[in-house]
């Protein structure tokens, strides 16, 4: 069957990549915590459906229903399943090249992200997304980048509960496309968009130019159950994390911090997957299932 590697939200397929967009009807998206499974399902131009978001008790009569409503339809080509990758597990750089030519830029990609990754590239899954020009006409690209042992695990959690996803999504640009959507940047405006999960915290960080351009992306280990506790040392650590990333921006234009629990997610999990308008630029797609990385 056709599977995505690299990309969001169900995420915007990669123009670049010799991947095929999947467009479909229903899709349906996953987002697993450490104890907390949301679970929803959407129709093409429709608002998605929350079909659970409670325990990942695989146990429970009810969810049981769901995820054998969710294998069949995906079994039989009518939607497609999708699920997060967490930005704690994921890695995205902007790659510059001094080359004015596209087959050329796309062909040094690789050794550039090399360079750039913290583990070696032969032992991870990566696709490229947004290649543009700049200013001076040389060619620049959105790198994403997975340990496959990473993929493997997440792919596994959700193996466990009877759920095969077809697409794994970097979560920090899904979050980053839906926010441009649900409320628009005007230029000389940045924004953060925060994702809380239980166990999670996922950062999305960009600016107006160019209808929306994303900046960086960024994870942090420590998600809402850490964060409930008063004065814990947790809360300084995230708090002092997402103070470095705001101070780091340029000092233009206004900032933005728009922070969110699960109601995003909601949403765009299985908006992309759909072909609906939520495909606003390309995006990078992980695949649950690996050829080799188009770049």
């Amino acid at each position: 069957r056709a599977v995505a590697f690299l990309t969001t939200d169900c995420y915007k397929i990669l123009s670049m990549a010799s991947t095929s967009r999947h467009l479909c009807r229903v899709a349906y998206g996953a987002d697993l915590g450490r104890n907390r499974l949301v679970l929803v399902r959407v129709e093409r131009g429709n608002i998605p459906t929350t079909l659970w978001q409670d325990t990942t008790d695989a146990n429970n009569e009810r969810l049981q229903t769901i995820i054998a409503e969710i294998t069949a339809a995906v079994t039989s080509g009518r939607a497609l399943l999708s699920a997060a990758m967490p930005a704690t597990d994921a890695f995205a750089r902007w790659l510059e090249t001094p080359l004015s030519a596209r087959d050329k830029a796309l062909k040094v990609l690789p050794a550039l992200l090399d360079v750039q990754l913290p583990f070696p590239l032969e032992t991870c899954l990566y696709d490229c997304a947004n290649l543009q020009p700049d200013a001076a006409g040389h060619y620049r690209v959105l790198a994403y980048a997975a340990r496959r042992t990473e993929i493997e695990a997440r792919l596994a959690q959700h193996h466990a509960l009877g759920l095969d996803p077809m697409i794994l999504q970097h979560e920090g640009f899904a979050l980053w496309q839906q926010a441009l959507t649900e409320i628009p940047l005007a230029t000389n405006v940045q924004r953060v968009v925060a994702y809380i999960g239980d166990a999670r915290t996922a950062l999305a960080v960009g600016h107006g130019q160019h209808g929306g351009e994303l900046i960086s992306l960024h994870g942090i280990r420590v998600g809402a159950d850490e964060l409930a506790a008063p004065d814990a040392p947790a809360l300084r650590q995230w708090a002092g994390r997402v103070t470095q990333i705001i101070r780091a921006l340029p000092e233009t234009g206004v900032v933005t911090v728009r922070t969110d629990t699960h109601n995003w997610k909601r949403r765009w999990l299985p908006a992309n997957a759909c072909g609906s308008k939520c495909w606003l630029n390309p995006a990078p797609i992980w695949r649950a299932r690996w050829p080799k990385p188009p770049c």
